[in-house]
């Protein structure tokens, strides 16, 4: 899945089994790179294309791991504006 961000950075997340596999974002890479997608504002658009050769796993955590704690992190970033 790639995901470009209305502020020009794009990001790439590789699914494998219905989990987050690989997942760049920018110069940010593995689960720091989900969260930074969560945590974005803007609107993007993103598309979904099949690969046709995997980058080496760098995302060890659960998905749904991933998405709890991206919104924790989103609520916590809220709270501090």
């Amino acid at each position: 899945m790639r995901i470009d961000m209305q502020h020009g950075e794009r990001a790439d997340l590789f699914l494998k089994n219905g989990r987050i596999a690989h997942a760049v974002c920018g110069e940010v890479e593995g689960a720091e790179a989900v969260y930074r997608v969560i945590r974005s504002q803007e609107g993007g658009a993103f598309r979904i294309e099949p690969a046709d050769a995997f980058p080496p796993d760098n995302v060890a955590l659960p998905t749904d791991y991933l998405l709890l704690e991206g919104a924790r992190r989103l609520d916590e970033a809220r709270a501090e504006r």
